[in-house]
């Protein structure tokens, strides 16, 4: 299936910790329109995300996927410069860039490099589990699943379904260290690994793909 993308690149640098700022406050601008932060009237939307928010070298960007990327085209044409608080501060913000692309995504004969960043696999139950493996191959297995999981739960997200076995494969991993997410300390990961999976630049994959987690780029 071919998915269509959008990613706008803005000329300020922000912090790491500002970008939940930066999110709320696109949010704001956008009416509260549900795919920039992908919550119901009840609770949390629990789909693949089609807004994302990112870090690029040290600058804010939003990607957009299929009709997340319609919804942010309309935002762009409506409001640019971008005005807003972001903490305590008031900041314009400029669009350094825009682009827009196509990729497909399937199952192919071939694996592909891939690294991802910021990753997070683990939650209270797996964690025990990851912490009680007896190597650190068996930690590999078990995060290797996890990762072909969360690949299928985004292209679940994209109404993709694989007709073959998708195989994903870590080649070098490493711990970054505890992040926070929802209040909550987990393991966060970067690495590089091999999917016979085509999987697009930029999307984010796992937990909190949607705020600069869990990060693809094709290598």
């Amino acid at each position: 299936m071919i998915i269509q993308f959008i990613i706008v690149t803005f000329e300020e640098h922000i912090a790491p910790v500002e970008l939940p700022w930066f999110r709320g406050a696109i949010i704001e601008l956008a009416g509260n329109n549900p795919l920039f932060h992908n919550h119901l009237n009840q609770g949390y939307n629990y789909r693949y995300p089609k807004i994302q928010y990112k870090i690029i070298n040290d600058r804010p960007a939003i990607l957009g996927v299929n009709e997340g990327a319609d919804s942010l085209r309309q935002l762009l044409s409506a409001t640019t410069p971008f005005h807003f608080r972001l903490g305590h501060v008031f900041k314009e913000f400029h669009v350094a860039s825009v682009g827009e692309w196509s990729e497909e995504v399937s199952i192919t004969p071939d694996l592909h490099n891939y690294r991802i960043e910021n990753w997070l696999p683990l939650n209270a139950r797996n964690y025990n589990e990851y912490l009680n493996s007896g190597s650190m191959a068996e930690r590999i297995f078990m995060l290797d699943r996890i990762l072909t999981g969360n690949i299928l739960s985004f292209a679940k997200g994209m109404g993709i379904f694989f007709d073959s076995q998708v195989i994903c494969r870590f080649e070098d991993l490493k711990s970054r260290g505890n992040l926070s997410y929802k209040g909550i300390d987990l393991l966060s990961f970067s690495g590089t690994f091999k999917s016979n999976v085509l999987l697009p630049q930029w999307i984010g994959l796992g937990k909190s793909a949607s705020l600069n987690h869990g990060i693809i780029t094709q290598i």
